[in-house]
């Protein structure tokens, strides 16, 4: 097995691993990403592309708001590092070859159907009582959104696989299928809403970016929404989560006491925003929020002991205001677009900054390494893949520029 290979699967592995393996990996590839440029000469393509220039410029100044931050000197060089992993990882991508971010891909749906089958497995009492796959099946917290976001990305990833690539023999088609449908059993079983509500989007994305057939996309549209209120009717569980949301956010509560999942955000929206409002244009600068929320949360109760709103454009809206929010939506724009104009081959760099994009609606993703470690390591996967589409050297290169990736000497 050649160095880019073992490093782009182990990169794709780590995505289900604890978070200091996932730093692991990705610290191997941006060494051996940053050698392999050194050895050929290129520095100067290492971040070519208009994509990084959003995402400079909102590390840029959520490092200069650190001068009328009044937060620890530690959460800010904690919070600018999260918020430079998004620059550091095309550097990190350079250790990889399209073909082996394209199996390394292939090894993320591998990776996320195990996890399906090890929930299935668990779910009904036949999964031994073992470390290595307990913190998967019992995870709890930011870590068990994480899975069910990964669940559902590598359901998607692994659909695409068995209906998208043609020239799959039948039998792989029948292999990507299974990993698919074990993908969102073990999503269901994981009972968490952040991926229920991602998978069906993720679908919907992919058939408006694989078709382009205007009744294609509304058959397979409809085909989408038909299995989604077929899964509501049949999962007792997904309607119970549901239904516990909308019983949580219409239910007394006060801030002192309000312990449920949408009953808290409810107030971490409420208090974000008067925040954002104090300082709308450029905010209280990098790592403030966890300062300003304890000021406003009372010690020992459940609110108080939160350290991100559960939502990133109000994290970085309350860091570096209007200027940082719009800087925000740029990038994302930006990196969602150059995912779109890569066409089939970046199909998971799509899927990667979908699932970004909506998800940071209800947690803070790219603040939290949980989130945007395997995320952004799926994403740069997807965009190094892309690059095997261009069979010569002008496409090649025209495909590297609307990718955001860009070539190393083959």
């Amino acid at each position: 097995m050649n160095l880019p290979l073992a490093l782009a699967l182990t990169a794709a592995w780590s995505c289900f691993s604890t978070l200091g393996l996932e730093y692991t990996a990705f610290a191997a590839c941006l060494l051996v990403g940053a050698w392999r440029l050194k050895q050929q000469g290129q520095w100067h393509i290492a971040w070519q592309g208009h994509i990084v220039v959003p995402w400079l410029a909102l590390w840029v100044l959520l490092a200069i708001s650190a001068a009328w931050s009044g937060a620890p000197a530690g959460s800010k060089i904690a919070h600018l590092w999260t918020y430079g992993l998004v620059l550091l990882m095309p550097l990190a991508a350079h250790a990889w070859t399209p073909e082996a971010a394209k199996r390394g891909l292939q090894h993320f749906i591998v990776a996320a159907a195990l996890v399906g089958g090890l929930n299935l497995l668990h779910r009904h009492g036949l999964l031994p009582n073992f470390a290595l796959w307990q913190r998967i099946v019992d995870a709890e917290g930011n870590q068990r959104i994480a899975m069910s976001l990964l669940l559902a990305l590598g359901g998607v990833l692994a659909l695409n696989e068995a209906l998208g690539q043609p020239d799959a023999t039948p039998r792989a088609r029948a292999a990507w299928l299974l990993a698919s449908a074990l993908c969102i059993v073990g999503l269901a079983l994981q009972d968490r809403r952040s991926g229920m509500l991602n998978l069906p989007l993720l679908l919907v994305v992919l058939v408006f970016a694989r078709q382009r057939s205007a009744w294609r996309r509304f058959a397979l549209v409809a085909v989408v929404a038909l299995l989604a209120f077929a899964a509501w009717q049949v999962s007792d569980g997904v309607r119970n989560r549901f239904r516990e949301g909308i019983a949580e956010v219409q239910a007394p509560r006060t801030p002192d006491t309000v312990s449920t999942s949408w009953g808290q955000r409810l107030y971490m929206l409420e208090l974000t925003s008067d925040m954002v409002r104090e300082r709308p244009w450029l905010g209280h600068g990098v790592a403030s929020w966890p300062t300003l929320w304890a000021q406003r949360t009372t010690p020992g109760t459940p609110l108080h002991e939160h350290t991100t709103p559960h939502n990133e454009y109000l994290m970085v809206a309350t860091q570096v205001g209007a200027a940082g929010l719009l800087l925000l939506l740029l990038a994302l724009a930006t990196s969602w677009q150059r995912a779109w104009l890569a066409g089939p081959g970046g199909t998971a760099s799509l899927m990667a900054w979908t699932m970004l994009i909506t998800s940071s609606l209800f947690n803070a993703m790219l603040r939290d390494a949980k989130f945007a470690l395997p995320l952004l390591t799926v994403a740069a996967l997807g965009a190094a893949a892309s690059r095997a589409t261009a069979p010569d050297g002008q496409r090649r290169e025209d495909a590297d520029q609307r990718s955001g990736v860009n070539p190393v000497s083959r």
